[in-house]
C-alpha cells in the first residue's frame, strides 16, 4: 500500500513538475518573444530614422527608447544629428557669404578698370573739343555709379538694373561706336 501510495504521489509530482516545466517554458518563450519584438521594433525604428537622415532629412530624430541599451544608442544618434544639422546650416551660411564676397570682389575689380577707361574717354573727348559728349559721359557715369552703390543695398529693382545697364551701354557706345550694337527690352509688367 505504501508503495502504491508513494508511486501515485510520485506520479502526481511528475505530472506537476511537467506541467510547471511546460508553463515555465511557455512563459519564457512568450517573454523572450516580446523582448525580441520590442528590441526588433526599436532597432527597426532607428533604422528608418537613420535612412531618412541619410536621404537628407536632417530634422528627423528618434523617439524615446524603452530599452536602456538602445536608449543610449538613440540619444547618441539624436546628438549626432543635432551636430550635423548645425554643421550643414553653417556650411550653407558660409557658402552664401563666400558667394557674396566673391561678387563684391569681382565688382571691386571691374569698377576701377571701367572707371579708368571712361575717364580716359572723357579726357580724349575734351582734348578733341567734344565737350557735350564729355558732359554726357560724365552724366552717364554718375548714373552708373549711383546705381552701383545703390545706397548700400544688396538688391535693386529690375527697373534700376535696366537704368544701370543703359548707362553702361551709353558710356561704352562712345568708346565702341561702330562695333557695339544691342537692344534692351523690359516688359512693362516686370
Amino acid at each position: 500500500k505504501v508503495q502504491d501510495e508513494i508511486g501515485s504521489r510520485l506520479d502526481v509530482i511528475v505530472q506537476i513538475s511537467i506541467t510547471v516545466f511546460v508553463i515555465v517554458v511557455v512563459v519564457s518563450l512568450t517573454l523572450a518573444g516580446l523582448m525580441s519584438k520590442s528590441i526588433t521594433n526599436s532597432i527597426g525604428n532607428l533604422e528608418d530614422t537613420v535612412a531618412q537622415f541619410g536621404q537628407g532629412n536632417f530634422a528627423v530624430r528618434t523617439k524615446e527608447a524603452k530599452d536602456t541599451d538602445l536608449k543610449v544608442l538613440y540619444e547618441t544618434f539624436n546628438s549626432m544629428a543635432d551636430q550635423i544639422e548645425v554643421l550643414v546650416e553653417n556650411i550653407k551660411r558660409e557658402q552664401i557669404n563666400s558667394r557674396n564676397l566673391e561678387l563684391k570682389l569681382l565688382q571691386a575689380q571691374i569698377n576701377p578698370h571701367f572707371l579708368y577707361n571712361t575717364l580716359d574717354n572723357i579726357v580724349w573727348l575734351v582734348e578733341d573739343d567734344r565737350k557735350e559728349d564729355a558732359e554726357n559721359i560724365v552724366t552717364y557715369l554718375s548714373q552708373f555709379f549711383r546705381t552701383t552703390l545703390s545706397g548700400g543695398r544688396d538688391f535693386i529693382r529690375l527697373q534700376e538694373e535696366f537704368q544701370h545697364i543703359e548707362a553702361y551701354r551709353k558710356i561704352q557706345s562712345f568708346r565702341y561706336r561702330d562695333i557695339l550694337s544691342f537692344e534692351l527690352d523690359l516688359p512693362q509688367e516686370l
